[in-house]
Order: C-alpha cells, then sequence, then structure tokens
C-alpha cells in the first residue's frame, strides 16, 4: 500500500483517546510518521523531561513489534481492543529516557513493524502508569477466580489507564469482568507472567480503602483444582492520583480534581456530600425537602448515572423533593443535615472550579397521564425551581455573608431553555434587580440552551481566585455553561452595597467558606405554583467535581456594558415580518451577545449578529414592542424598549 504521511501538533493540548484522559500533557510535540518510522521532535526551546512515557494509536491491522531506536529503552508494548464493535486496535509503547531530557529541536524516533494494511492513526503521549502500593487478595468460589485490590495507598488512585501484573500457570481466559467495570484487557502472557491493561474515562476513582470494604475486584472462569494467580502483583495507575490537564472550560489553564463529589464513597456512607431532611431557607418554596427522595439510577444510556432528585406531591399544598448539600452537621438544626467527615467548601482551595452536569427536571407523572406519554404542555412543567447554588458555611441572617446561584431554572417569565444566575447580599442599589441586592440579588447573564433544559445533561460550572488587584481579600469569580463562559470575571470588590463586605466574609471565614446546594424545589416567587396536574418530577446528577486551578483570569473590564446603539426597523409590504437593525455600542464592556426580548420581555433571540428579523407577525396594523440589550463578560446591559408601528 502506499505510505502516508500523518503529521500532528500536540501543544499543550488536552488529549482523549479511546475515553482514556491523558495523565500529562506534554507541551510541543511535533509528530510524523513515515515510512514505518515514527518521530517524535521537541518543538519548544525547552529541554522536556520525557522520563517513563508511553506513546498510543489506532491500528486496524496488526503491529508485530515496536523498536527503540538510539537512546530510547522499550519497557513494555501491549495493545487491546478500541471497542465492542470495531476492528480497530490501540497500541501502547512504554518507553524510558533515562532521566535525560529531550533537547530542543532533537528528536527520538521508534521503529513500527506492521502488517502494512493500513496507516497507524491518532497518536497521543501518554504519562506511564507507575507502581501504585495496594494490598492484593485472591480467591476462587463457584468455578470464578477473583483479583480483589484494596487501596492502602492513602490517597485515591485513578482508574483512567491501569495495569496488573502477575504469575498465572494457566492460560489466561479472554473473558474479564469485575466490579467496578474496568475494561479489562490481556495485554500479554508470556511464560505465566500476565499483563493485564485497563481503565476507562467513566471509571470512577479508586477510594481509600485500608479496611478493604470496597475493593477492586477482576474476575475470570477457571476450575477450583486450578492453581491460583500469585505474585508478585505490581499493581500501576497513569499517577496514582488524578492528573493535572488543561481545564475543559479554559485550555490556558491547568486543573488538578480535588474532589469527585458524588464518588467519594466510605463503607460507612457519603463523605463529601449528604442528602437533607430540611428547607434551610425560609423563602415561599411549597415543599419539604426529604433524604428518601434522593436515590442513585443508572439507566446504561447516560452513564455513569448517579443521583436522582424526585419531586412528589403530598396534597394540594405540599411537596416533598430532594436535596443535597456539603456542609457538616451544626451545633443547632438542622440536626440531620450531613455528618460526614471532610465536608467541602470553598476554603479547601485557594483557586478552584467547581462544575454540576445535570438534566433539569421536567413532569414525570400527571393525573392525566400526559406526562408519561410526553405529550405534557409546557405548563407541566411549570413551578419547579432546580437550582446549583452556595451559601456560606455560617448562614444565619442570611444574605449577610452572601449567597452565589451557579444557576436557577424555571423561571415563571423566563422560558424553560434559560438558566438564570445572580448573588445575593445585604442592601440596596439601582444595580440590582428592582434596586433590591438582597431579596431579588445582583443579576448576571443567563445561559440557554437549543430546547427545553430537561432533553439533555448540561454542565453548570463555577470559579473563584483571589483577586490581585484586591487589598481587602476580594475574588474574582466566573460563571460556565457547557465549558463556555458565561459571566464573569466579576471582581467583588466592583460589587454594589455590601457586597464586597459580604463576599470577603464568606470566602475567607475560617469554618469553611461556601458549600454547595443542588436542590429541586417547587413554587415560590421565582418559579410559581406548580400546575395543578403535576404529580412526580426527576431530576438527574451525573457529576459533581471540585477542581484546583492554576493559571489567572482576564481582570475584568472598567467599562459599563451598553445596550445596542442606532436601532433601526423596516418591515414588509405584507405586515408579516419585522427587521431590526443596530450597531455596537462605543465605550462598552467586551459585547459577548445580543438579545431580543418580545412585549412580555421574554426572549426570543440571542446571538453574536447586529440583526434580528422577526417572522411571526399576524400581518395586520399595529404596535409592536422589543426590548434590546448586550451581554457582556460581566454583566448585561439595561434593555432598551423599541417599539416598531405597523400602519
Amino acid at each position: 500500500m502506499k505510505k502516508k504521511w500523518i503529521n500532528y501538533s500536540l501543544t499543550g493540548l488536552l488529549l482523549f483517546h479511546n475515553g482514556i484522559l491523558c495523565a500529562q500533557s506534554i507541551p510541543d510535540i511535533g509528530v510524523t510518521f513515515k515510512n514505518n518510522i515514527l518521530t517524535l521532535t521537541n518543538n519548544s526551546n525547552k529541554p522536556l523531561n520525557l522520563e517513563n512515557y508511553s506513546v498510543q494509536f489506532d491500528y486496524s491491522g496488526q503491529v508485530f513489534e515496536i523498536k527503540s531506536i538510539e537512546d530510547n529503552r522499550l519497557i513494555s508494548f501491549s495493545h487491546r481492543p478500541r471497542g465492542v464493535n470495531t476492528d480497530s486496535m490501540i497500541y501502547a509503547a512504554t518507553l524510558s529516557r533515562e532521566k535525560q531530557d529531550l533537547m530542543p529541536k532533537k528528536s527520538i524516533k521508534l521503529a513500527l513493524q506492521t502488517d502494512n494494511m493500513s496507516s497507524p492513526l491518532g497518536f497521543t503521549i501518554h504519562t506511564a502508569p507507575v507502581p501504585i502500593n495496594v494490598s492484593v487478595n485472591v480467591s476462587n468460589s463457584n468455578w470464578t477466580n477473583t483479583i480483589a485490590i484494596c487501596n492502602t495507598s492513602g490517597k485515591s488512585i485513578s482508574l483512567h489507564n491501569i495495569e496488573l501484573d502477575f504469575n498465572y500457570s494457566a492460560p489466561m481466559p479472554s473473558t474479564i469482568w469485575g466490579k467496578p467495570w474496568a475494561n479489562w484487557q490481556i495485554a500479554s502472557q508470556r511464560n505465566g507472567a500476565v499483563v493485564l491493561i485497563g481503565g476507562t474515562e467513566l471509571t470512577p476513582d479508586l477510594p481509600p480503602d485500608p479496611s478493604c470494604m470496597r475493593p477492586l475486584k477482576i474476575k475470570f472462569k477457571a476450575a477450583p483444582s486450578t492453581p491460583l494467580p500469585t505474585g508478585p502483583f505490581v499493581f500501576k495507575s497513569d499517577d496514582g492520583v488524578n492528573p493535572n490537564v488543561a481545564c475543559t472550560f479554559d485550555n490556558k489553564k491547568t486543573c488538578t480534581l480535588n474532589k469527585d463529589i458524588l464518588n467519594d464513597i466510605s463503607p460507612s456512607g457519603l463523605h463529601y456530600y449528604g442528602p437533607t431532611n430540611y428547607d434551610h431557607r425560609i423563602s415561599g418554596e411549597i415543599n419539604v425537602f426529604d433524604a428518601s427522595l434522593v436515590t442513585p439510577y443508572t439507566d446504561n444510556v447516560n452513564l455513569p448515572g448517579q443521583l436522582k432528585l424526585t419531586a412528589n406531591r403530598v396534597n394540594n399544598t405540599l411537596f416533598k423533593s430532594g436535596e443535597i448539600m456539603t456542609r457538616v452537621n451544626l451545633d443547632q438544626p438542622p440536626y440531620n443535615s450531613p455528618t460526614k467527615i471532610t465536608p467541602f467548601t470553598t476554603n479547601d482551595i485557594k483557586h478552584g472550579y467547581i462544575e454540576a452536569r445535570i438534566k433539569l427536571p421536567k413532569c414525570d407523572v400527571s393525573d392525566d397521564g400526559l406526562c408519561q406519554t410526553n405529550k405534557a404542555p409546557e405548563s407541566y412543567h411549570r413551578g419547579m425551581w432546580p437550582a446549583f447554588w452556595f451559601l456560606p458555611t455560617h448562614d444565619t441572617d442570611w444574605p449577610l455573608n452572601g449567597e452565589i446561584d451557579v444557576f436557577e431554572a424555571y423561571q415563571q417569565s423566563n422560558t424553560l431553555n434559560e438558566a438564570t444566575a445572580a448573588l445575593h447580599f445585604n442592601g440596596n442599589d439601582p444595580r440590582c434587580g428592582n434596586g433590591d441586592c438582597k431579596f431579588i440579588g445582583y443579576h448576571l447573564p443567563s445561559s440557554f440552551s437549543n430546547g427545553p433544559l430537561f432533553n439533555d445533561f448540561h454542565t453548570w460550572g463555577f470559579e473563584w481566585e483571589p483577586d490581585p488587584k484586591s487589598t481587602t481579600g476580594g475574588m474574582l469569580l466566573n460563571g460556565y455553561f457547557d465549558n463556555v463562559k458565561a459571566w464573569g470575571p466579576i471582581a467583588t470588590d466592583s460589587l454594589p452595597a455590601d457586597g464586597p463586605n459580604a463576599f470577603a466574609r464568606g470566602f475567607h471565614d475560617p469554618n469553611g467558606g461556601f458549600y454547595l446546594i443542588t436542590a429541586l424545589a417547587l413554587g415560590g416567587g421565582y418559579a410559581g405554583n406548580p400546575s395543578s396536574h403535576l404529580l412526580s418530577a426527576s431530576m438527574y446528577i451525573q457529576s459533581i467535581k471540585a477542581y484546583e486551578v492554576t493559571g489567572s483570569s482576564t481582570p475584568p473590564s472598567d467599562l459599563t456594558c451598553l445596550p445596542p446603539a442606532n436601532i433601526k426597523s423596516s418591515y414588509t409590504a405584507d405586515k408579516k415580518q419585522i427587521t431590526l437593525t443596530w450597531t455596537k455600542p462605543t465605550n462598552s464592556d467586551t459585547i459577548l451577545s445580543y438579545q431580543v426580548n418580545d412585549w412580555q420581555n421574554k426572549l426570543i433571540w440571542k446571538g453574536t449578529d447586529l440583526t434580528f428579523i422577526d417572522k411571526t407577525l399576524p400581518g395586520t396594523n399595529g404596535k409592536f414592542t422589543y426590548f434590546l440589550n448586550s451581554n457582556c463578560s460581566s454583566s448585561s446591559s439595561k434593555g432598551v424598549q423599541y417599539d416598531v408601528i405597523i400602519q
């Protein structure tokens, strides 16, 4: 076959390969493949330490051998299927440069001996798995061998890219299973020495387990008379801890997983969050939070599957619903709030990012059966109040120390594809909604999906970091929706009224900073009354993760967010279409998008164009009212009313 050039630039990217997250992003490596020679070149101006790295790639044929050239030393060579229904294999060559740095503009080379059926594809660079301190137990029951791996390392172990080496005198069967599922494959078996490789992006970390109550189990068929696997058992992970990778929301920053909040489980229960049985905010909701309505879920579609928050109607004036939070029990009610050790708060991380991946609720069961058949009108989903938010650990006299609403959804005046964000603190100022910074709050730009938010899972994120310009402990805040910035950076020192003092107290409280809450409430002034037909609804939480972040945000602008300028209109002769045009305002903060609301101030369009066309007109005379505003990085402009008279 024809040989092909394959050129890749691996310049500080976050690399994914068959669901495996690279343990390290190695900057500025140029990759070429020609005449079965793989060349890796240091394109940077600095030496690169490539000690114990691996090269992985896809190949649909067979690779017979990978030879190192020059000063590389080949440690291992393995392969496994890329997926269930594919002939493609993932090949991995693990090498060591014996503590020699790769100097600028220098290259290292590997020779591949293949069947020449195709060209290798998708080269990626990984940090090689390294041995981790574990204990291993082996047993046979019901014609099945079980290897139980107990995490005695004292820290969580990443299971994204793992390996187990041991000895086994019988041939290893091809079918290997276990719990948690780790996609184990046989890399090699030579003279009784077995190498298994496994791991996926979806496999949760293995928590510390000195008592071996929740081991990682590997199972395969074996007769009771067959000798059991023997040591030395060597278990390896890509780094044994969660890797530093480029942040998904900003590849110029580095994220290190601090807590996988829904997966950190001990034999006695959940460490970092707990369901709650009380309403800690007396704000008009007609529900009571019930711990029994926080349940695990798996549906084999939305993997990995985590928690379901349910809302059930009790009677005409009461719902019970689910809520979780990460605050420990204090010396006052609610006594049944989380009591597990090491709760999560923002004090755990100086510069942090926390994200939640959630499918927002919809009516599941109605008294007329329309929800069960997915035929319910929009009104059936109204009155629910899903939210992901933060309160300070000591939140008496709310909101003395601030509140951060990363998102709230289904506001009664908005569409079901909009989620709002806000900050709350004491005081009054025109920059807050209706001048009320406490109850209505300091509004932040909304996030929007293409359809109702209950159609798909979405990711909301919140980032906080010290403000380098602040002399009073102020912070910079950013909000993200589906890994795209929705608002920020906002300097807390720039907030009106008591905002600067409130968030300084909240973030720097020595007892814990802010803790998170994820709740499905009903009713209240935000959402309005639930539909009389609604009997039950569910919200699904796939993950909640907290990261430590390095790298700085761009400082906020000192400019004000201004609305569109020079608005003009025209309409067609049949009076069925209006076109609005405008220009970008001068001396405004950076504008991310514009939006147009209808006469009820409900969103009808959002985008970056300077033109909007309304094709919904009835074709009659009349006055048609629109509200136009700009969405900037740290705020939205005031809406400008524009009337079009058709006569």
